[in-house]
């Protein structure tokens, strides 16, 4: 909460002030860490709804794909989370990555941890590995917001 607050009053104080200090760019710090290991690093595109007591037999893999990513984000051992069964510890750690990406702490993956997900680990051009972008933001001429966007991690265009 006292995260998003700061968030919120940072773009408040860039829309009060037109200080070319804070005109270009504001830095917000990284949610998602950067995946530095592409040849031990899967990359599986999340397309499914998944909530507690799904298994990989209903889901066709999608829960130890998300155990496995769960599992290198917060530095835990895939032996002990990867189990194809959508438990109360999966659960319990899908909620932390929702807290982590300031999402709706509802312990399933829906539309927007999906999204957050598939924003984690996006198979980049040339060396094939996995792209994971900083969280900045760059205001635009008509006062709204881009990010960064994989895998060359530059500023999007302004509408």
């Amino acid at each position: 909460m006292k995260k998003t607050f700061t968030l919120l009053f940072a773009a408040f104080l860039l829309l009060q002030t037109s200080s070319p200090l804070f005109a270009t760019s504001v830095a917000v710090p990284p949610v998602t860490p950067e995946i530095t290991d592409p040849d031990t690093t899967t990359c599986p595109t999340f397309t499914m709804n998944l909530f507690r007591g799904n298994t990989d037999l209903r889901t066709n893999g999608a829960v130890s794909d998300l155990q496995e990513v769960l599992a290198k984000r917060y530095n835990v051992d895939a032996d002990t989370l990867v189990t194809g069964f959508f438990g109360p510890k999966t659960q319990s750690y899908v909620r932390l990555f929702q807290r982590d990406n300031y999402i709706q702490q509802t312990g399933t993956v829906g539309p927007a941890t999906r999204a957050a997900l598939n924003r984690l680990c996006v198979t980049g051009g040339g060396g094939g590995g996995p792209v994971a972008c900083t969280m900045d933001a760059r205001m635009c001429p008509d006062g709204s917001y881009v990010g960064r966007t994989p895998p060359s991690c530059e500023f999007a265009r302004c509408p």
